[in-house]
């Protein structure tokens, strides 16, 4: 009889280790899925590299893009499809790599991925004002060689100070 009662309360344990397992895990999923759901929906977002928010929201293209002479941490910039705007990614940092240098590492790495520079933001978009002064009128415009969701990808070497430079690499789709 207290054989019996031994294995009724190793079982009780055992399923109660079981259920608080099992509870622990859908309150985790549970709440992992709210936060990617939020993530997704989320109007803008700044984030670092290496965090959840990057890895579900930032594009390869973007991700992937080579940061010559980078200083510091990247930033990264994701918008939702808002209204009008549509949806964009971008990488922000600081090289002290010369401007030529930066020009033709992501020239090249864009060609790879099938993107032909189409000229300066004021020759590509000349009534694009928002644009301009977002990005600066000589800001490189690159678009797809063939008709894909991404619209264009404007990259923007600005010197700063000391032969340093901010880059921002931002694709619109």
């Amino acid at each position: 009889m207290v054989e019996w009662k031994t294995q009724t309360m190793a079982t009780r344990k055992r399923r109660r280790w079981l259920l608080g397992l099992s509870a622990s895990i859908v309150i985790f999923l549970s709440v992992l899925g709210f936060y990617s759901l939020v993530l997704l929906f989320d109007e803008s977002l700044y984030t670092r590299e290496g965090t959840f928010a990057y890895y579900l929201t930032v594009p390869d293209l973007i991700a992937d893009a080579p940061r010559p002479g980078q200083i510091g941490q990247p930033r990264f910039y994701v918008s939702a499809d808002d209204g009008p705007k549509p949806p964009a990614s971008a990488v922000y940092y600081q090289s002290d790599a010369a401007r030529g240098e930066i020009s033709r590492t992501l020239e090249a790495y864009l060609q790879s991925k099938g993107l032909l520079a189409a000229g300066t933001l004021a020759e590509v978009y000349p009534a694009g004002w928002a644009l301009q002064r977002m990005h600066g009128e000589e800001a490189m415009v690159y678009k797809p060689e063939v008709s894909t969701r991404l619209q264009h990808v404007i990259v923007r070497v600005e010197n700063i100070e000391n032969e340093r430079s901010e880059i921002s690499i931002t694709a619109t789709f």
